[in-house]
């Protein structure tokens, strides 16, 4: 898990990441939180924060907790500790009905809980009466000073008393002898620079504001009371000892919550038969082949009258009905650069001339299985889920229990690792030795296919295919072979896609109708197994052909890419019109 601590002053722990506005020692970040928290979204598992809230305005308090809300993962945890205005506003009560009966504790009471509700929120000057107080060699009411302010304000104490003559005395200003500008440029630059309280929150206004901000789930709890895995080891709140560092505070925990798509976007109307929420993951919600056609699969599910959600962990549109996932996997920075190295340099720099497409290493994975619109779904139907999901996270997934059917694009799923086994039949045994690898000393692919056949055998997928050839893989698979296997071909807009007469379509891209056109295309035309090397070794044929010669010098024979379009292209003596990628 990943730890947030912010507003961290000189108490934190070594296995947070610990922010303050002044860095004062090592292992601390300096950053102006009022500006921000300086971290991506979705950096954090949990957030937390001690005596910082009352020192930003309400305006600014609501802003630094919607950032809170940002940097959490989802369901993360955040804990703020603040002064507790019901505590103090009650023991005021308290010391004032002894004082009213000449108690000289009660007095003693009383004065102290005054400057706690007062002295922090008035003080013109550093300390203000408070440090004053705190300071005098014999505090009357001392055991009650620091039952109310704990560990951390006894040290205070002693640090103080020694320090007593040098206080500057309480703050006066006289109008006749002071200079009025000097000492409100003085004054208010003070009050600005984060001493003072500008806010006091009780159980009821702290909730309501994190309710505001996006938090559910709001709960008082006591100084060693924690929904924070082992948070009693990091001495936050509580000292080894057992001693609570400020018991006259408010200690309240909320879960991140973020909108849930199945509600935001579709309104359940009454109807006899209610549609399917069908939930569709991909890597990428439109970019890239596999991409699109899960995205024109998602639509038309829409438009069929389904609820059709789709969870990518890239998104490139604008659509309301993709979400991003934000529950990124819990790595250290060792195991980050192990993941980087195996696939940069053990994969892609150790590639044979077999295949240049992508081989791909299954960790880390992302474990959406805790998602809410996961966990709501009739129906799960995978993708293109390399670089997103890994054996681990889909046996996670599958453990819900719901209905999973798995769309390939490609041959990745059932692999040890390549998405195009380029005639290799490894696949269907154990992937031993892998022809696309130079060097394989640990045995890479098969260990990727063991993987999968130990976490996925058991699971019950229905697999699906856009071509009879990849399902006649699947069949023979080692991992897939006992699966459902149907062929459903890709789908397309027919309200976009539509033939019409070739004279029309030429006209349009400024051909002439006498033109002989040759069309090919590809997401990436410099991926061997699209063809193009045979395909430029068969034009390169015709060319020799002079009949095919001098048509092509006349611009009676052109050649029509989309996609991007091989390096060597161009070296043909073809007159060629790009279409880029559509």
């Amino acid at each position: 898990m990943k730890y947030l601590n912010l507003g961290c002053g000189s108490h934190f722990h070594p296995d947070w990441t610990n922010v303050d506005f002044v860095s004062t020692q090592e292992g601390v970040i300096a950053y102006d939180l009022r500006k921000g928290i300086p971290f991506d979204d979705a950096s954090f598992d949990v957030v937390y924060h001690s005596h910082v809230l009352e020192h930003f305005t309400k305006g600014e308090a609501e802003r630094f907790l919607e950032e809170c809300h940002r940097v959490l993962r989802p369901n993360g945890l955040i804990r703020v500790v603040v002064p507790d205005l019901e505590q103090i506003a009650r023991q005021y009560l308290k010391a004032l009905d002894e004082a009213s009966q000449e108690s000289a504790e009660g007095t003693a009471n009383y004065n102290w809980i005054l400057l706690e509700m007062f002295d922090q929120v008035a003080r013109h000057q550093s300390g203000g009466e408070m440090a004053a107080y705190l300071a005098e060699e014999n505090i009357s009411n001392e055991s009650f000073v620091i039952d109310r302010i704990g560990a951390e304000g006894e040290n205070l104490i002693k640090l103080l008393r020694p320090l007593k003559n040098q206080l500057p005395p309480p703050f006066s200003f006289n109008p006749e002898t002071d200079n009025f500008e000097e000492v409100a440029l003085k004054v208010g630059k003070f009050r600005l620079s984060g001493e003072v309280h500008q806010w006091m929150y009780d159980r009821y206004s702290l909730e309501r504001i994190l309710r505001k901000t996006g938090f559910t789930d709001v709960k008082v709890c006591q100084a060693n009371e924690s929904r924070i895995p082992e948070f009693e080891r990091f001495s936050l709140d509580v000292q080894l000892d057992g001693r609570i560092r400020k018991p006259d505070s408010l200690f309240v925990e909320a879960v991140e919550s973020r909108p849930n798509y199945w509600r935001q976007v579709f309104i359940t109307g009454k109807t006899d038969i209610q549609p399917f929420k069908i939930l569709q993951l991909n890597t990428i919600d439109i970019g890239g082949g596999a991409a699109r056609a899960t995205y024109r699969l998602h639509k038309g599910l829409q438009q069929a009258g389904h609820k059709s959600l789709m969870l990518a962990n890239y998104k490139l549109s604008t659509d309301e009905t993709v979400c991003l996932v934000n529950p990124l996997p819990e790595l250290d920075e060792s195991q980050k650069e192990a993941f980087t190295t195996l696939q940069t340099h053990y994969i892609n720099e150790n590639r044979t001339e077999l295949s240049n497409t992508l081989f791909n290493f299954p960790y880390p994975g992302w474990d959406v299985s805790q998602v809410e619109e996961v966990q709501e779904a009739d129906i799960i139907q995978l993708h293109w889920v390399a670089m997103f999901q890994s054996p681990q996270t889909l046996k996670r997934l599958a453990s819900l229990g719901k209905p999973i059917v798995w769309t390939l694009h490609d041959m990745w799923a059932f692999t040890g690792g390549c998405h195009y086994t380029a005639g290799c039949d490894g696949y269907q045994t154990n992937c031993d030795h892998c022809p696309q690898l130079k060097e394989d000393k640990f045995n890479l692919a098969a260990a990727i296919l063991q993987d999968k056949l130990d976490l996925l055998s058991g699971v019950n997928l229905t697999i699906v295919t856009p071509s009879y050839w990849l399902a006649d893989c699947v069949r023979k698979s080692a991992l897939f072979k006992h699966q459902r296997v149907e062929v459903i071909p890709n789908g397309v807009e027919t309200d976009r896609f539509i033939p019409i007469p070739k004279t029309k379509a030429k006209e349009g891209l400024g051909i002439k109708p006498n033109t002989f056109t040759l069309l090919i295309g590809a997401d990436n035309g410099n991926e061997k197994r699209k063809g193009f090397e045979e395909m430029i070794k068969a034009l390169e044929v015709c060319l020799e052909d002079g009949r095919f010669f001098i048509a092509v010098q006349q611009e009676k024979i052109k050649l029509l890419s989309f996609g991007i379009p091989n390096d060597q292209l161009n070296s043909l003596k073809i007159p060629i019109v790009s279409l880029g990628q559509i």
